[in-house]
């Protein structure tokens, strides 16, 4: 439960909860770089909560609710997803009256509610390996990209997002 800052908040290991959010950063909080290469997980509630600043999440790791994987009322500046968010919900993401600059994905079964993130980037490093998000119940627009580290070849890439329509994508 994070009431103040933390400029760089690193997990290699395992936060877990059963009944509380695993991390819960408070409204008036600020976590400049949150990296997770480990397990981040709450058994009845959210992984991550965040109503305040987070300014950037790496993921290499697992993000597991049984609410939300993340869930945003406040700002997250940049999420880069090369691991694993999920919950019980089927809501790996929720954003709802909150903010997400970037995110980018290379998971194949993300899932994502509420208002879009300004950009979205999938990582592609073939036509049979590349991120996928599912979205729902949206608001707003989302600018879509490859992420610059991705390797593009002749071929299918079947469902990079779904839920969308041309409304949202500018």
């Amino acid at each position: 439960h994070n009431q103040g800052s933390f400029e760089t908040f690193i997990n290699n290991g395992v936060i877990a909860s059963n009944d509380k959010n695993a991390i819960h950063n408070n409204t008036s909080a600020t976590i400049t770089s949150l990296t997770n290469s480990g397990v981040i997980s709450s058994t009845n509630n959210n992984a991550i909560n965040n109503i305040g600043l987070l300014s950037s999440i790496t993921n290499t790791g697992t993000i597991s609710g049984g609410d939300y994987g993340i869930n945003n009322t406040g700002t997250i500046g940049y999420i880069s997803n090369t691991g694993s968010i999920s919950d019980g919900n089927n809501i790996g993401i929720y954003n709802h009256g909150g903010t997400i600059t970037t995110l980018d994905n290379y998971q194949s079964t993300l899932t994502y509610k509420g208002a879009l993130p300004t950009n979205y980037n999938a990582i592609i490093n073939s036509p049979s390996d590349y991120g996928k998000i599912t979205f729902s119940d949206v608001s707003g627009t989302t600018n879509f990209g490859v992420h610059a580290s991705s390797t593009l070849a002749v071929g299918t890439y079947d469902s990079v997002m779904s839920g969308l329509n041309a409304n949202n994508i500018i």
